[in-house]
């Protein structure tokens, strides 16, 4: 017994189940997490290293070197990065995709401490972290303190705030931007420090021995138990300045010194490094990420409920505010898309109803929707995916798929009945015949969709989403149509006019009742409720009447398109071949749209937010640069469009003194004012246009860059569209040319916002020992630098605590002192005699310009160029343009490369062609099965390349790129029109079976199938309206996709027709001859 026949003949049954279906995908729906992308895991894995006092090449020889060449032994790993800058390291580690992310960190752990002993002892504790391009804050808040003191802002953050946004149910980890920690201050005086003949290790063995609780064990008895403890730490920060220094190199002094005799104890802030402020006002900032899976609008929902729950408890004059909100984006981007599905169901439903002529088989039509997508939503939330931008968007396009298999079925029951059949039996009979069609169809469309899901590289992670979305669409699809669809078609009673006879009869009852009323009041008042009742009943019926009075207009349509195509087909089939010669000319024609099209990665995006980055001259100081940023800040409000912003002086991890970022958010799109030049509304990148032309003006020694957060790509990079790797065996002669390429990218206009991880002329001052006069004095470079280093650069010898929570106890040299590095040659150092030797007896300062940055690639020096592509341009010609050059000027032996979101560019471009030609593959192999032929599946796939000639024209005349999203609705076009030719020839084959020749049964075939063809190329029109036509938050994405199936879908529509029976008739010649004698 066959499916449709099982579902007929258990009306009850079959309705229990896709209620079913529909009610268990309406929980998972609900329960499903909320993101713009998938949760992917990228095989990246960062390790983060700070030794403080060290500079770049310091950090790059001896903390990167020695964990690189371990780190290269890892099994899995394709590439190691690593960047070097003052006092920190990040190393790279990427892995192939088959590897075990959290398998490779223990790995990795493991291969770190193997050679802990060849590390730095200052080493602070290695920080590995899996990256990933969406693991960024969803949410920034941020804490302003109005009369506070900068620590008092600083312990509130630490001590109270960050937990209450910790405890909240998918926060991950929350990261802080301006934030300094509460820190003890021992400030030496070296001059002091001589008078008393002390030196730095005498103060650090002090505080690291008076300062300090030893667990001191327990009295035990046999009635009772003590335990003891030996209070060793100092209460207060008052009493620090009072303890002894009692000995001078383990020797005992006579007289003991007190600490406030050579250091000034202060309680304050860790050395200021980074400095954050919101809308001009000194703030702290919490980033705060979500948990992986975590829906993040309802993550960010929580926080901001926090925010008002914990902002009437704060003490005067804190206050809270969302400085960056990622989640709204997202909020808009994905309601955005719903509402599309939406409006694409209905819109289907509008074009079903035209065709079909009846509510009753409308309606049938229309149930494979919810029962298709809401099953969909059930297997994707037992997949563990999420609803993001490729899920969505691939449900709101397969609408118009999933409605084609139950109008085909449908339109061959109605058939059916036109033969005098009764319903029941036309279902019966009208299912059955059209099964293998129905069949075949879906299983080619998932042919093209399931090698969407098996794509390499990280886009195939992405891709996986939407690919099996579709594929479960279509196959949920097939399933309603073979099952619920003919049972509810078996159920058919009358028609839909008895209906509105009904309401009508009721009307004329109506009048004649308010004729007999005379003057009756209580009559009066009936009349009003019956006029009321037949208003309302007009009402309800106005879009009836409206389809009732088109229903003859799309019957004499359609009847015009069947004549015509009739006398079409007489042509067709006495000229074949010049047919499909004028085809391939027009198609060969069509593919000079591909070159003038624009081409890119991923379309930019219009999300309201935007980073900016600042670089002042190599050098500067935090101050300096934080007084010039100011400019910066003031010209931001002044700009109508731009509504708050939050500035990170030095940068996010505090390693970039002369570098600073803003967060920048603008208002909606509909609440911009309009633009001085083009008189509308003014979008993101004339922003960026303005933007680069005033602030380069207004802080000329300053270079600026803005930075689209949409173009951060699928990849772990710096998030530019556009990066470059150059190589090669000297280090000074690539920075020589990488200096050269920079400008020429620069000057010929190649790139915008260029800019070089290569920052030379860093101002660094070498002490030199006189080795003879040191060895003379017995002085050791051991005594030197660890009397240097922790005077200048400061160094962590013990811990305070209070109230439970500890701080770090830090001595360094008095504020004013080391301003200068005069001071260097005053400080002494005891020698091995027990003597004090002034350190401008065995030592020379010599200054010199230092890298600030070293970035390498498996152990190799690299340097790499960076920037944004022309609008007009896009990323993949501005790429090619970048590379030519550099290629250009590299001298033999030199090599450049691409990275980041272009590099995964070039992968996913190769990707998809191997999908799509996968997908063709396989749908052939699938036809040939099913028709049992190898010929006719080639003249089903001949609709495939016109298609891609209307979606070229189509992109080209909208003015949209040529990229991933656009690449998407290809390979979804190539799946829609082949449902097309199928059931061009599985019904002219099927009349062939009747006895007739080939001419008689194209005559015969074609025109029947005219109808259900066009009411499923209408149907998936009608559902790429909208999102061709949208104008909300991510249409960027879904514009192109659409634009590409609305113009494939339209030209392949109206070939199809004539080039599959021009194919048929020229290639089946001998397959007739045969049939004929057989």
């Amino acid at each position: 017994m066959q499916l449709s026949e099982v579902s007929i003949r258990n009306p009850i049954f079959a309705w229990m189940m896709m209620i079913g279906i529909i009610l268990l995908g309406s929980i998972g729906f609900s329960r499903m997490g909320l993101s713009q992308m998938p949760d992917v895991d990228f095989p990246v894995v960062n390790v983060t290293l700070n030794l403080e006092g060290a500079n770049a090449s310091v950090m790059e020889t001896d903390v990167v070197d020695p964990i690189e060449e371990v780190l290269l032994t890892v099994q899995g790993v394709v590439e190691v990065r690593s960047v070097s800058t003052d006092n920190s390291a990040t190393i790279t580690v990427e892995l192939e995709l088959k590897r075990d992310v959290d398998v490779a960190i223990q790995e990795i752990q493991t291969k770190i401490a193997q050679v802990q002993n060849k590390l730095p002892d200052a080493l602070d504790p290695p920080i590995l972290m899996k990256s990933n391009p969406d693991d960024t804050p969803i949410i920034w808040v941020s804490l302003t303190a109005q009369g506070k003191t900068e620590q008092e802002k600083m312990i509130f953050v630490k001590t109270r705030l960050k937990d209450k946004f910790q405890e909240i149910p998918g926060v991950g980890e929350i990261i802080l931007g301006g934030y300094v920690d509460r820190t003890i201050n021992v400030f030496l005086d070296p001059i002091r420090l001589t008078r008393s003949e002390l030196t730095v290790n005498d103060i650090t063995n002090t505080l690291s021995e008076q300062n300090i609780e030893v667990p001191s064990g327990r009295v035990e008895n046999k009635s009772s138990e003590i335990s003891l403890r030996a209070v060793g730490d100092v209460p207060t920060v008052e009493q620090f300045s009072n303890i002894f220094i009692n000995s001078r190199s383990g020797a005992a002094m006579f007289r003991p010194v007190r600490l406030r005799e050579v250091a000034k104890i202060e309680d304050g802030l860790d050395e200021i490094r980074r400095i954050s402020r919101f809308n001009g006002i000194s703030a702290v900032g919490l980033g705060i990420k979500k948990l992986k899976g975590a829906n993040a609008v309802q993550v960010g929902d929580l926080v901001k409920k926090k925010m008002q729950e914990l902002k009437p408890a704060l003490p005067e004059g804190y206050d809270l505010s969302v400085a960056a909100d990622n989640t709204t984006f997202i909020r808009d981007s994905v309601e955005e898309l719903i509402f599309t599905l939406v409006l694409s169901a209905l819109l289907t439903g509008f074009v079903c109803r035209l065709f079909l002529g009846s509510w009753s088989s409308t309606w049938n039509v229309l149930l494979a929707i919810p029962t298709s997508v809401m099953g969909t939503f059930l297997i994707l939330y037992f997949a563990g995916f999420t609803l993001n931008t490729f899920t969505l968007l691939g449900l709101s396009l397969a609408v118009g798929i999933v409605v084609d298999d139950a109008i085909m079925v449908l339109e061959n029951i109605s058939r059916h009945k036109e033969m005098g059949k009764s319903w029941f039996q036309a279902a019966l009979d009208g299912a059955s015949e059209i099964r293998f069609a129905a069949l075949a169809a879906t299983l080619a469309i998932i042919a093209i969709f399931l090698p969407v899901a098996f794509m390499s590289g990280i886009i195939g992670r992405y891709f996986l989403e939407f690919g099996v979305t579709v594929a479960v669409a279509v196959a949920l699809s097939l399933f309603e149509a073979l099952s619920f669809t003919p049972m509810r078609a078996s159920r058919y009673r009358e028609r839909n006019g008895a209906a509105i006879a009904a309401f009508e009869a009721i009307a004329k009852h109506g009048k004649k009742k308010t004729k007999n009323l005379g003057s009756d009041p209580g009559a009066k008042q009936e009349s009003d409720r019956w006029d009321r009742t037949i208003s309302k009943a007009k009402e309800i019926l106005a879009p009836i009447s409206f389809f009732k009075k088109m229903d003859p207009v799309i019957e004499r349509f359609l009847q015009f398109c069947e004549r015509i195509y009739g006398k079409a087909l007489d042509y067709v089939i006495a000229f074949p071949k010049t047919v499909l010669l004028v085809s391939t000319i027009l198609f060969l024609l069509s593919l000079g749209f591909m070159i003038l099209l624009k081409k890119e990665f991923i379309p930019p995006q219009d999300m309201g937010r935007f980073v900016i980055r600042a670089k002042m001259p190599i050098g500067s100081s935090i101050f300096r640069t934080n007084e010039a940023m100011r400019k910066v800040e003031e010209y931001l409000v002044s700009r109508p469009e731009i509504t708050k912003y939050m500035s990170n002086i030095g940068g996010m991890g505090g390693t970039e003194s002369n570098g600073a970022m803003f967060f920048v958010s603008v208002k909606d799109m509909g609440k911009r004012p309009k633009s001085k030049k083009t008189g509308r509304e003014i979008t993101q990148n004339e922003i960026f246009a303005e933007l680069r032309k005033d602030l380069k003006s207004l802080v000329p020694e300053c270079k600026f860059s803005v930075q689209d957060l949409s173009q951060r790509g699928f990849s772990a990079g710096r998030g530019y569209p556009v990066e470059l790797v150059l190589t090669g065996p000297d280090w000074a002669n690539l920075a020589k040319v990488s200096d050269e390429i920079r400008n020429r990218l620069d000057e010929k206009g190649i790139l915008l916002d260029i800019d070089t991880d290569y920052v030379a002329g860093q101002p660094e001052v070498r002490i030199l020992p006189n080795r003879e006069a040191a060895a003379i004095r017995g002085v050791s470079m051991a005594n030197i630098g660890n009397t240097i280093g922790p005077l200048m650069g400061g160094k962590k010898v013990s811990r305070f605590t209070e109230n439970g929570r500890s701080f770090d106890v830090r001595v360094k040299i008095n504020k004013e002192q080391g301003e200068k590095a005069d001071i260097i040659p005053n400080i002494s150092v005891r020698n091995t005699y027990g003597e004090f030797i002034r350190l401008k007896d065995v030592l020379v300062l010599q200054a010199t310009n230092t890298l600030k940055n070293i970035t390498r690639v498996n152990r190799d020096r690299t340097i790499k160029i960076f920037g944004n592509p022309p609008v007009a341009v896009g990323q993949n010609k501005a790429t090619e343009n970048a590379i030519r050059i550099a290629k250009e000027i590299l001298p033999e032996g030199y090599s450049v490369d691409v990275t980041g979101s272009a590099k995964t560019a070039g992968e996913s471009a190769g990707s998809l062609q191997f999908a799509l030609v996968l997908g063709i593959i396989m749908s052939y192999m699938i036809l040939a099965s099913q028709f049992n032929s190898l010929k006719q599946p080639l003249y089903i796939l001949l609709a495939m390349p016109f298609s891609f000639s209307g979606a070229l024209i189509a992109l080209y005349f909208t003015k949209q790129s040529f990229n991933m999203y656009s690449f998407i609705g290809l390979i979804m076009l190539l799946g829609l029109v082949k449902k097309n030719s199928i059931l061009l020839v599985e019904f002219v084959n099927h009349v062939r079976s009747t006895g007739k020749g080939i001419a008689e049964s194209i005559r015969e075939g074609c025109p029947v199938r005219l109808r259900p063809v066009l009411m499923t190329s209408f149907s998936s029109i009608a559902a790429a309206i909208p999102p061709a036509l949208a104008l909300g938050p991510g249409a960027e994405t879904r514009v192109p996709m659409a634009i590409t199936i609305l113009g494939g879908l339209i030209l392949s529509t109206l070939i199809t027709f004539i080039v599959v029976p021009a194919a048929y008739m020229l290639m089946e010649k001998e397959s007739n001859d045969h049939l004929a004698h057989r």
